[in-house]
């Protein structure tokens, strides 16, 4: 038996012995896998930017629009108003967002720099595990077919 994974981690899938046996994986353990090494990779590659992964995702948020509300950022990416507030706050203290004179926050240059730059290192993570840029299309459609 398999010991139980520490409080806090995810009972992560282990290699496998043979390609046969990826077809008796749960696409779903494998999928939040993936996600949970990702971004602690992503976390180790961009913490010298000051930002979180959750917090590239909102720099690409507000570079996409003219401003956005807090809890319109919340619900676009699945995260709860807290952990969006936590995060605006960090970003806006780093200078990387700013209020916006009608509400909501803009992304300022500083911004669109730091964001350049976590989006090069999550490129450049996929690239190194044999995964192009593109594979982010294969999970949109995915995620576009599930939610339905």
């Amino acid at each position: 038996m398999a010991p139980a994974p520490e409080p806090g981690t995810l009972p992560l899938t282990t290699a496998l012995e043979s390609p046969a046996q990826v077809d008796h994986q749960s696409t779903r353990l494998m999928l939040a896998t993936a996600a949970f090494f990702l971004e602690r990779h992503l976390e180790e590659g961009i913490a010298d930017l000051g930002i979180t992964p959750i917090g590239a995702f909102f720099l690409g948020l507000l570079a996409d629009g003219p401003q956005a509300e807090i809890h319109d950022l919340a619900q676009q990416g699945l995260i709860s108003n807290d952990v969006t507030t936590r995060e605006t706050d960090r970003l806006v203290s780093l200078g990387c967002a700013e209020p916006h004179s009608s509400g909501g926050l803009v992304i300022t240059n500083h911004g669109r720099t730091v964001l350049t730059k976590a989006r090069q290192v999550e490129d450049e993570l996929l690239r190194s595990v044999g995964h192009s840029p593109g594979l982010r299309h294969v999970l949109q459609t995915l995620i576009d077919q599930l939610r339905q």
